[in-house]
Parts: structure tokens; C-alpha cells; sequence
């Protein structure tokens, strides 16, 4: 009995304790008895065995301070972010404000910071993101509190009302299955499970001409005599490569398919046609790779034509 006490007392095994007679590393070797060492070796055991235990708490504390510092740090890092992404919003830079605001988020995920994330983004016209960060706002769950709460329910109010401005486009696939074809959406991937079904796409992503694509080649054709031409000609920068984010203003390829040119009555003499050469050509007549910005025509500059004719009354 006395001899178990004993035992606990020193709380044997003990970690890397050192003493005359012997060298430990890690905990104390079976064969060890500390009741086989003199009174002035167990007496250093729980020297160091204190020692230990205050540095480690020493250690604990110092980490915990040091971590409440740069929480510290942070928040106040975020408020600035946040306070400036408001401004910026309010002065009309919203490109400022989106990038400020988003930031200010990813340090403190609060309502009241959220609530004017989006709206920088509904600002910017990407309204999906924006009704995204709507919804993660209302899906908050932290403590309570007046003014986090009252931000949560003017997310949902501006979510709703934001709801129907969000245009979406469905994709459909002729001649195939979705499994079998990989589909991009603004270059970013498509699940299979979505074709066929409505997606929301922001706004500064589409060319809104306020009727459908076969409205509007019906019109083209309608107002064109018999002989009369019609022309797209898209002039545009290097689209970037397959693994990066896609460019919409790099593609310049003709947005009518061209059954419906043809459905319309028109006869397409070309489609997407690379006409490059002629417009780099073109570019250095101008004097466009030269002055303060010169332009490289043949890594800057590309060009991309449809043209249809009108043969007879549609």
C-alpha cells in the first residue's frame, strides 16, 4: 500500500528525467525501480518532472497569447477591409469594393460583413455569386445578436428580391448522351446531371438582345433585301488555354448556330472563318503595334467572321 502511494506520489513512469545513476529517455525503463534510487535522486525526479510541467504551461500560454494576437490582428485587419469595401461601393468603385468586401469575408464569416459582400457583387452583375453569398448570410448560426440578426434578414429580403433578376440557360445535347461529351458553361465544367436543365449564368456573361437568338436572325433576315449581306466580325484577344478560366470576350465565334441562319431563309457563304492574317495586316498600316502601347498583332490580335446573304423573301 505505502509502496503504491509512494509510486503515484512521484507519478511514475515518468518523461525524460535525468538523475545520477541514470539517463532515461522517454518513460522510465522496466527494470527501473525508483525505489532502488537514494532520496536525493527522487527529489531531482520531481524537480524535473515541476520544471517540465511549467515550461509546458509556460509554453501553452505564450501560444495561446500569441494566437489571440493575431486573432486580434486580423479583425482589425478585417474591419478596415470592410469599412473601405463600403466606401468604395458607395463612391461607385465596385470592382474596389468586391475585392476589399471578399477578403474582409474570408477573415470574419459575419452577416453584417456578407450582407454588403453581395450586394458588391449584385453591384458588379454577378448576380449568382451575389445570391450565393445571400443565402451562406441567411444560413448563419452564431451567437445571437441584434445587429448580425437584423443583416441575416435583410439578406433574405434582397436574396428574394434579386431572385428573378438571375438569367439562366439551358443546355441540350443532340446525337449524344451527356455522359459521353464534356460540356463547359463559361469555361467551367457542367455535371451531366445538369443537362437539360435550367442554370443560372450572370448577366455580364450574355449578349442581351432582348428576344431569343431565332428572333433576332428572323429579324435580320426580314430586314435584308434579296442580294443583301449580312456580316459578323469579331475582333478579339488570345482565348486562354483549356485549363484556364475562360475569356467571354475572347471568343469569337458567331453566337447564331448556323441552322438558323439558314432556317431563317439566309445562305451562310461563311462561318467562323479565321481572318487574322488580313486584320494584323491591318494593324500595322494603323500603327497599332507602335506608340506608347503597342500591340504584338500576332500574339494580340485575331479575328473571326460570319457573313450570310439574303436570296430570297424568308
Amino acid at each position: 500500500m505505502a509502496y503504491d502511494a509512494a509510486r503515484r506520489s512521484v507519478g511514475f513512469p515518468r518523461p525524460i528525467v535525468k538523475c545520477p545513476r541514470h539517463a532515461i529517455v522517454g518513460y522510465a525503463a522496466p527494470e527501473l525501480d525508483l525505489f532502488e534510487l537514494p532520496p536525493a535522486a527522487l527529489w531531482e525526479i520531481r524537480s524535473v518532472n515541476l520544471r517540465i510541467l511549467l515550461t509546458s504551461a509556460w509554453i501553452l500560454l505564450s501560444s495561446t497569447a500569441l494566437a489571440q494576437q493575431v486573432d486580434d490582428r486580423a479583425r482589425g485587419a478585417a474591419r478596415a477591409l470592410a469599412e473601405d469595401g463600403v466606401s468604395a461601393l458607395q463612391s461607385g468603385d465596385v470592382n474596389a469594393a468586391v475585392d476589399k468586401l471578399e477578403r474582409a469575408y474570408q477573415i470574419v464569416r459575419l452577416p453584417a460583413v456578407g450582407l454588403w459582400s453581395a450586394r458588391a457583387l449584385a453591384k458588379a452583375g454577378r448576380l449568382v455569386s451575389a445570391a450565393e453569398r445571400y443565402n451562406e448570410v441567411t444560413r448563419w448560426s452564431g451567437a445571437p445578436d441584434p445587429k448580425q440578426d437584423q443583416a441575416k434578414a435583410d439578406a433574405a429580403k434582397e436574396r428574394d428580391e434579386l431572385l428573378p433578376r438571375v438569367p439562366s440557360v439551358t443546355l441540350t445535347i443532340e446525337g449524344g448522351s451527356a455522359n459521353d461529351v464534356k460540356v463547359t458553361l463559361d469555361g467551367e465544367p457542367v455535371l451531366a446531371a445538369l443537362i437539360g436543365t435550367a442554370q443560372p449564368v450572370d448577366p455580364k456573361r450574355l449578349v442581351h438582345l432582348g428576344v431569343d437568338d431565332a428572333a433576332f436572325v428572323k429579324h435580320v433576315a426580314r430586314i435584308l433585301k434579296p442580294g443583301g449581306f449580312a456580316m459578323i466580325y469579331n475582333l478579339h484577344p488570345p482565348q486562354n488555354p483549356a485549363d484556364k478560366p475562360y475569356i467571354p470576350w475572347a471568343d469569337g465565334r458567331c453566337p447564331f448556330a448556323r441552322e438558323l441562319w439558314e432556317g431563317a431563309g439566309l445562305r451562310v457563304l461563311a462561318f467562323d472563318v479565321d481572318d487574322s492574317p488580313a486584320v494584323r495586316t491591318m494593324a500595322r498600316a494603323l500603327g497599332w503595334d507602335k506608340g506608347e502601347q503597342p500591340l504584338d498583332p500576332e500574339k494580340d490580335l485575331f479575328a473571326t467572321y460570319t457573313l450570310v446573304t439574303r436570296i430570297t423573301a424568308p
